[in-house]
């Protein structure tokens, strides 16, 4: 697949294109008429990584610093790519675990792996098991997963091999997965302190960060107070709900698709 970023020149010798997706080849890089070369002595290179894909340049054939330049390449894509549930809420429990870990404001509230150490406690879900408190426990609510219209205009699209002949069927679209962040505390001052530090991070810190991961938002809402008794003692509840924006895109099989489309429903009516 064809994809094309504006990049802006850094201080290093290498510049990151796309945190998601590894490059097969790169069509072109251009700033205004300008083409530069790829060369590992002047010009670029592709450094890929796990999952990433990055130019290093060499030599004075290169952009500027602080320059904006275009790249077009081919992407190594997976044939299934879902932004969804699983990975909107593995995204914000990373940050918010390193969030915590380094913010220095309320040491009383420092995160850490060593569960001696650290002096909260950061969940992917409800413990069922006595846990730290304050406590964030990261859930993802209703996601929606509409079509966009219910005519034959939201099908899905041909891919072509360099023969003409299709070898696939690719189709994209937005998911809308609303994230919520629970804080559970064992005071009413933790919990307020808790939800005002989690909303601004949410608000100011991690925007950019998600922004490169295809994750975005608007909307943060800090909803009101609960208390809940659990397991011989009452926690101090609020909830912070987010509703995000992510993509998804998914290469089907010519076969997969074939059989779908060939498939024979016989409906027996009932009397």
């Amino acid at each position: 697949m064809n994809r094309t970023d504006n990049i802006v020149r850094g201080a290093s010798t290498t510049d990151l294109v796309n945190n998601l997706v590894t490059a097969v080849s790169v069509i072109s890089v251009t700033a205004g008429s300008t083409t530069y070369a790829a060369s590992a002595v002047d010009g670029y290179s592709i450094t890929n990584g796990a999952n990433s894909f990055s130019l290093t340049w060499a030599g004075i054939d290169q952009p500027a610093q602080g320059v904006t330049y275009t790249v077009s390449y081919t992407t190594a894509e997976p044939s299934i790519l879902i932004h969804g549930t699983d990975y909107v809420k593995a995204a914000f429990v990373s940050a918010l675990r390193a969030a915590f870990a380094a913010q220095t404001w309320f040491p009383l509230y420092r995160y850490s792996t060593n569960d001696t150490l650290s002096g909260i406690s950061i969940h992917e879900s409800f413990p069922k098991h006595p846990f730290k408190a304050p406590a964030l426990i990261v859930g993802v609510g209703s996601m929606a997963v509409n079509r966009n219209t219910l005519s034959e205009t939201d099908q899905l699209s041909e891919t072509r091999g360099g023969n003409g002949v299709i070898n696939g069927f690719f189709s994209w679209g937005s998911l809308t997965p609303l994230v919520k962040i629970q804080v559970a505390a064992l005071t009413d001052s933790d919990r307020r302190k808790m939800a005002d530090i989690t909303a601004l991070f949410c608000r100011h810190l991690f925007t950019r960060l998600f922004a490169r991961y295809g994750i975005g938002y608007k909307q943060i809402t800090v909803v009101g107070e609960s208390d809940q008794d659990w397991q011989g003692q009452t926690l101090y509840l609020q909830e912070i709900q987010i509703p995000c924006y992510t993509e998804f895109q998914v290469l089907y099989p010519v076969d997969l698709v074939d059989i779908i489309d060939n498939l024979q429903i016989t409906v027996t009516p009932e009397l």
